[in-house]
């Protein structure tokens, strides 16, 4: 367990986010298009632009890195970087993902020690293909069962919608069983 000082310190340090690419597989209604990266234009890293990137920031001293999208996981070369950020000496990584397809890098988000973080809405399935336009709840509540087995530090960051206000304590739930964090991100 880390200690008051030692986690002022790792809060202390430079961080940078690194928006990978703005594509996403979920057209989320309250999302920016194209997601973080703001763009209207779907733009996407290649791996050695991602690579030199992320070795530029480990050089300069960045300690902290999350990166983002659109949608990470969409990048064939994800698990990669993620191991790459490890090697480069980062304290700590983060992953920002709708999670539809991390089992497929889940890995390496174990072996870089990435903590993630999860959107997630809504535990009602019809729901959740309204509000992401026809995204698979089951498939994410399936990765969410995998990151607290291999117990994979994770915040579920979510849009608090009328529509979802029902649902709100049952999701509260799904995460204190899973040992999750919960970060509301709008109303």
């Amino acid at each position: 367990m880390i200690d008051d000082a030692a986690r002022s310190c790792l809060d202390s340090l430079p961080h940078a986010f690194l928006c990978v690419t703005s594509l996403c597989n979920y057209k989320c209604f309250y999302c920016q298009p194209g997601g973080e990266c703001h763009s209207r234009s779907h733009v996407s890293m290649d791996e050695a632009t991602a690579s030199l990137v992320v070795r530029a920031l480990a050089e300069i001293g960045i300690g902290r890195l999350r990166i983002t999208g659109g949608e990470p996981t969409l990048m064939p070369w994800l698990g990669d970087m993620l191991l790459g950020a490890r090697d480069g000496g980062f304290d700590k990584i983060r992953l920002s993902t709708n999670g539809a397809r991390l089992l497929d890098v889940l890995p390496q988000v174990q072996s870089s020690r990435a903590r993630v973080q999860l959107s997630l809405d809504t535990l009602d399935p019809q729901l959740f293909r309204e509000i992401t336009r026809g995204g698979d709840l089951g498939a994410v509540l399936r990765v969410a069962d995998a990151l607290a087995s291999k117990s994979i530090p994770t915040r579920v960051n979510t849009v608090l919608l009328r529509s979802s206000m029902g649902g709100f304590p049952q999701l509260l739930e799904f995460c204190r069983c899973r040992g999750f964090s919960m970060k509301v991100l709008g109303l």
